[in-house]
């Protein structure tokens, strides 16, 4: 899953390694050979690369889309020799043209939609025994005639290659045989990388926005509203990194003086739906600090509950001055080693079930 960057490829190019990746797989199955018709339907970032890669293969490419914009992209940024309007353009009158009357020897739909016509329109178009891969999300209901009579190969593409949501291999590190797997998704990444050090391959010149990283919502809202027409986008993000942060102040109103300070670790469901509202409404207790595995719940559940801090470790809610006693509602494991430790610093110890495992 690491492949190294080569020298002259800046790191704008670097980070869209991954859906560069998407698009060679898909082409991987195409097999192209030198000299082939290639209809790329779908001009998003995945369409616009799958075109730029079929030409450094060797591919004459039309490419074709509903989008007008999207298409005159493809025509300058993607490299194609020639685009279709899908919403005006007789499609198989200019594919005819395009093949010399021959039809295309492989369709790429990199389409995303519900919709089966990318599949009806590939059908249409491809050649005798063609080949149809589909790289994006389409409907997939296959109209006989056309992929029967005349034998076109369908073929579905799984992201960026073999070892793709195989846990040996993304988790577990377990490369497959070089000789029996030539090309599994990290060796597609370091073939997009070459590609891009040579020159053949431009994934920065599709790249619409660039937003700094505290202006990510505002990314987002403009994909989401399409209130522009996009493509690439690149978020950079600040060259110096920010302080850690071990905690952070709450509620700093919450006081503990004269009531029992409760110290959360842990705030899964079971715990904010019957244990907090139980310690957070009782007259005699003040929620102190609160610890999570992922700081974004311990601060949104901190902030809605009434918490003092949160804090960065269980250890730190143990320590903290403000527990006088701790709800352990952590996972099953840590029941056990969290009660101990809480019990040998002095504080009380509240531990949903198990107390523990063993």
């Amino acid at each position: 899953m690491v492949a190294k960057v080569p020298a002259g490829v800046s790191a704008d190019a670097a980070s869209m390694t991954t859906l560069a990746s998407i698009a060679l797989q898909g082409i991987r199955l195409a097999e192209p050979t030198m000299g082939e018709a290639a209809v790329v339907i779908g001009l998003g970032p995945i369409g616009l690369m799958t075109c730029q890669i079929l030409k450094a293969n060797g591919c004459r490419v039309l490419a074709a889309d509903i989008d007008p914009v999207a298409v005159e992209r493809a025509r300058t940024l993607g490299r194609a020799d020639a685009v279709a309007n899908l919403g005006s353009d007789p499609i198989e009158a200019v594919v005819d043209e395009f093949t010399r009357g021959r039809g295309t020897d492989m369709v790429l739909i990199c389409a995303a939609t519900a919709s089966n016509d990318p599949v009806v329109t590939a059908g249409k178009i491809c050649r005798q025994r063609g080949r149809v891969i589909v790289v994006g999300a389409v409907g997939m209901d296959l109209p006989r005639p056309n992929y029967y009579e005349k034998e076109i190969r369908f073929s579905v593409s799984c992201s960026y290659g073999p070892g793709r949501y195989d846990p040996s291999y993304e988790d577990e590190g377990q490369d497959y045989p070089f000789g029996f797997v030539r090309w599994t998704e990290g060796r597609n990444m370091e073939a997009v990388l070459d590609l891009m050090a040579a020159g053949d391959f431009d994934p920065v010149s599709l790249v619409t926005h660039r937003y700094e990283f505290d202006q990510s919502p505002q990314a987002y809202e403009m994909i989401a509203s399409r209130s522009e027409s996009f493509c690439g986008i690149l978020v950079e993000y600040p060259a110096e990194r920010a302080a850690s942060v071990s905690s952070v102040v709450l509620n700093s109103s919450v006081s503990t003086k004269g009531k029992i300070g409760i110290g959360f670790a842990g705030a899964g469901s079971f715990a904010q739906s019957f244990l907090l509202p139980t310690f957070r409404d009782d007259s005699r207790t003040a929620l102190g600090p609160i610890f999570t595995r992922t700081g974004l719940t311990a601060t949104d559940v901190g902030q809605r509950q009434g918490f003092s801090e949160a804090v960065d470790s269980a250890e730190a809610v143990i320590a903290h001055p403000d527990t006088d006693a701790l709800v352990v509602a952590t996972r099953h494991d840590q029941h056990g080693p969290l009660a101990l430790a809480a019990l040998a610093a002095g504080k009380h110890v509240f531990v949903e079930k198990p107390l523990c495992l063993t």
